[in-house]
């Protein structure tokens, strides 16, 4: 079997993990001192909290919007009634999935060119001279 055929078979997910790396918490703090030029130490206290901040807000009902990046919102998933099967007795039994709070990303336009590999202006990635 060609290494071409083999690939077919394996789900899309696992598929998708072998051909790209994840960019980890060290690899962003990497970045940051990078292009930043401050401490490593002062990367992470300001990384962590970014990150305390944007998860205290979303457990507040909060949404995140970062401009050039995308948001994130805190959305009610409704109750919903599902089936939980049996697999030796092939008996399928109703079950309540309870009603739950999970957060929906959506990311900018500009992003989804970047990562399709489409040439995106650089006034576009830059929209407004305010850092903030």
């Amino acid at each position: 079997m060609s290494s071409q055929t083999s690939g077919l078979k394996l789900s899309c997910l696992h598929y998708k993990t072998i051909l790209m790396k994840t960019f980890t918490k060290s690899d962003f703090i990497e970045a940051m001192e990078r292009d930043t030029k401050i401490s490593k130490a002062d990367c992470v206290r300001a990384f962590e909290s970014v990150i305390k901040a944007s998860v205290q807000a979303l457990a507040d009902h909060k949404a995140i919007t970062l401009r050039g990046f995308g948001s994130l919102t805190p959305v009610m998933r409704k109750a919903k009634l599902g089936q939980k099967i049996d697999r030796h007795t092939h008996t399928a039994e109703k079950v309540v999935i309870p009603a739950q709070m999970y957060v929906k990303f959506k990311p900018y336009e500009d992003m989804i060119k970047a990562v399709r590999g489409e040439e995106v202006p650089k006034e576009e990635l830059n929209q407004s001279s305010n850092p903030y």
